[in-house]
């Protein structure tokens, strides 16, 4: 048997290392529960986070038959530790030092490489590959009432390429976002290509909401972790590089590790543990030995340096940036609307052959109306021109003139309890003052007439 060493490292800035020796395999397990960080291996060692210290060390684990760690993803769900098969959805729990199988699932093989994770205490599937294909079926265990794999049907199925081992994720909110992944070019040869193709995906709404390329500029991490509401981090421990992605305009920075730091193990079954400002990994180091360590987040990130790039390639940001200008567009068209509505509010309005202040009409008179309608469309109205909706047999020139402003007269008293100024008025004509023309006052109109 392969013997390995963890060794708890305190206080890792100062580099003071506190260790004690352990009879591990090469086939390990990261899972956090809580304060509490789960060391799988052929035995089980607990480490307090908190305090860092080793509560349990070595103890002994019964394993069923045929079952390998290096095969099967841990997951803290339930309140309980899980592992799913990387090939299929069998699932076991670890309970009591013993890891007892849970699912009443068919043993299919078909989820290999699939993308894993818990979204509100429900554990999914997306993706895999098996019997020479890929697919982009999404899968919900119901760890409730059947113990079973259900298909989660999702609006934009089609949108997805068939895909596995994906380059990295992260959840916003209720959206899961995907970047980079396998998909297979030949099913029967088992061909593969690693593409820059992503997508997000709604879990309440149950949609795809986008699919995108990722910038090329990113390359698939060899770990990484969906550190928080915050940020993402994108370990290069060959190039001793840290992509920290900022989750809310998905900038992207760098920080560069030290060599201790850049040890970190390249499982994709070991997860990452987080209390308060410490991330704890584990480590593979030149001696041979597995180290559990710790990296200070804050630190981290204060000595990061920006890159002027994004996770998506140009055109998304652009696109990005026109919806940005878009939706203050939307701002201020809505802003105009209200305006306008309240400044048409008590104005005058015609329809058909009445008069509205609001909804309320004041008259209908077809010719009132139309010297209304007449005055509006024209500068002013001459005497003779207002004169001749009033000509009438038998009536002479006096005569017409006192209906006339009888009319006027009228009309303006009419008004006067829902105005504070006449509505129709004399004035000299500009161009001969022997003349008097008639106007109306067109602001108390709206602005549409």
């Amino acid at each position: 048997m392969i013997k390995l060493y963890v060794i708890l490292m305190m206080f890792f800035l100062t580099n003071i290392s506190w260790g004690q020796d352990y009879k591990h395999s090469l086939d390990n397990s990261l899972i956090q529960k809580s304060d509490t960080l789960y060391i799988f291996s052929e035995t089980l060692s607990k480490l307090d986070l908190k305090t860092k210290r080793i509560l349990h060390s070595d103890v002994e684990i019964k394993f069923p038959v045929n079952f390998e760690l290096k095969d099967h993803i841990p997951f803290h769900l339930d309140d309980k530790i899980i592992f799913l098969s990387d090939e299929s959805g069998l699932l076991y729990e670890y309970r009591n030092d013993s890891i007892i199988r849970i699912d009443k699932s068919f043993d299919n093989k078909s989820n290999n490489g699939s993308l894993n994770l818990v979204y509100k205490n429900n554990l999914y599937r997306f993706g895999g590959y098996g019997y020479f294909e890929g697919t982009n079926l999404l899968m919900s265990y119901d760890n409730l009432e059947s113990n079973q794999w259900d298909i989660v049907k999702y609006k934009g199925f089609e949108k997805v390429i068939p895909f596995s081992y994906v380059g990295f994720h992260f959840m916003v909110e209720n959206k899961l976002h995907v970047f980079g992944f396998y998909s297979y070019i030949n099913k029967f040869q088992n061909e593969i290509n690693f593409n820059n193709n992503g997508f997000i995906y709604d879990f309440d709404n149950k949609i795809i909401l986008d699919v995108f390329k990722v910038n090329p500029k990113i390359k698939k991490p060899q770990s990484y972790i969906d550190l928080n509401n915050e940020y993402v981090f994108l370990f290069y421990p060959d190039s001793q590089k840290i992509l920290i992605i900022k989750k809310d305009d998905y900038s992207v920075s760098e920080y560069t590790m030290s060599l201790r730091q850049s040890h970190i193990t390249n499982n994709h079954h070991t997860k990452f543990g987080v209390h308060e400002d410490e991330i704890f990994y584990t480590s593979n180091d030149v001696d041979g030995k597995i180290y559990i360590r710790s990296m200070d987040l804050k630190s981290v990130i204060k000595n990061s340096t920006p890159l002027n790039i994004s996770i998506f390639p140009d055109n998304i940001l652009i696109y990005q940036i026109l919806m940005v200008i878009g939706f203050f567009l939307f701002i201020i068209f809505v802003f105009i609307l209200i305006r306008n509505k309240n400044k048409n509010k008590n104005k005058l309005h015609i329809n058909g052959s009445g008069l509205f202040i609001n909804k309320t009409q004041i008259f209908e008179d077809e010719r009132s109306i139309e010297i209304i309608r007449n005055l509006i469309n024209n500068p002013y109205l001459t005497n003779l021109e207002l004169n001749n909706y009033f000509i009438s047999n038998g009536l002479n020139l006096n005569h017409i003139n006192r209906e006339k402003n009888k009319f006027i007269d009228n009309l303006n008293i009419r008004l006067s309890s829902y105005l504070d100024q006449d509505f129709i008025t004399r004035e000299k004509d500009k161009y001969d003052k022997r003349m008097i023309v008639f106007k109306i006052n067109k602001d108390l109109f709206r602005k549409q007439i």
